[in-house]
């Protein structure tokens, strides 16, 4: 009897509905994960994880989801540095279908993507992956179709929240998500982008509604609120993490944002 061929369509894979890591330990190198081509996507809940692919280190924040296919030079890991743990789902899909498909996204959209947190796509990949875990699903055919379904809404959600986006605004939104964490600011980040601050800026609030300021202050907030609901860190420590210059900065425009300091805002 000959050697059973992968199947052409595409098979998906998970183990748990959920996981959580907190140990910096946790690491995954792709090029070590046998030679056998199948695509992993690992989208965040909670905390923040990291994609190394192609030279670049790429942030996976909440919402969004790395796309990795085996075997590639690429990896994906977790850093207390950007946040105290990482939650997030995963699932493996299989086949000469799921590799192809799955690499014409992720050529099209960038390896990390923005499922939006209560998005479409991210509601059906969340639910695919509940049911397998929980064996809801069986039959080679009944997987294939979901496998299919989630991927074309990944799809149509990136291309609908591509139509209209201008490539520099869009350039400046993702190098926003990947630095808000450092003490970098929107000059420097137009001028990486080759743009000058106030054409950019106006761009920006043209496509998306909102200053590149506006969207970087309500980044770090955002993460600051986390880590104070979710660790233990000081104030200081939390200024540093989420970019800020220094707590008294960063507990100004908390009260201005929230209307409580930090501390009141984690003991409330």
């Amino acid at each position: 009897m000959g050697k059973t061929s992968d199947p052409p369509f595409s098979l998906p894979t998970t183990a748990d509905a959920f996981e959580r890591v907190k140990n910096e330990s946790y690491s995954w190198d792709i090029s070590k994960r046998g030679n056998k081509p199948y695509v992993i996507v690992q989208q965040t809940l909670v905390g923040c994880g990291r994609f190394r692919f192609q030279g670049r280190n790429f942030r996976v924040p909440p919402g969004s989801a790395l796309v990795a296919i085996v075997p590639e030079e690429s990896s994906y890991y977790f850093s207390k540095k950007d946040a105290p743990e990482w939650v997030f789902r995963w699932i493996n899909f299989e086949g000469e279908s799921a590799v192809h498909l799955w690499g014409a996204l992720r050529k099209r959209f960038g390896p990390v993507l923005n499922l939006q947190e209560g998005g479409e796509a991210g509601r059906m990949l969340g639910r695919l992956i509940a049911d397998i875990a929980n064996r809801k699903l069986s039959g080679t055919q009944v997987m294939a179709e979901a496998a299919h379904s989630v991927f074309l809404s990944c799809w149509n959600q990136l291309e609908n929240s591509a139509e209209g986006t201008s490539a520099p605004a869009a350039h400046l939104r993702e190098m926003i998500r990947e630095q808000y964490a450092s003490p970098v600011n929107i000059k420097q980040l137009c001028a990486e982008a080759g743009q000058s601050r106030e054409h950019l800026a106006r761009l920006f609030k043209k496509t998306y509604g909102i200053e590149p300021a506006a969207y970087l202050r309500q980044l770090r907030l955002a993460a600051a609120e986390r880590y104070l609901l979710r660790s233990n860190l000081s104030v200081a420590e939390i200024a540093r993490r989420t970019g800020h210059a220094g707590s008294g900065q960063f507990t100004r425009s908390f009260i201005a944002a929230s209307g409580k300091s930090p501390r009141a805002y984690r003991n409330r």
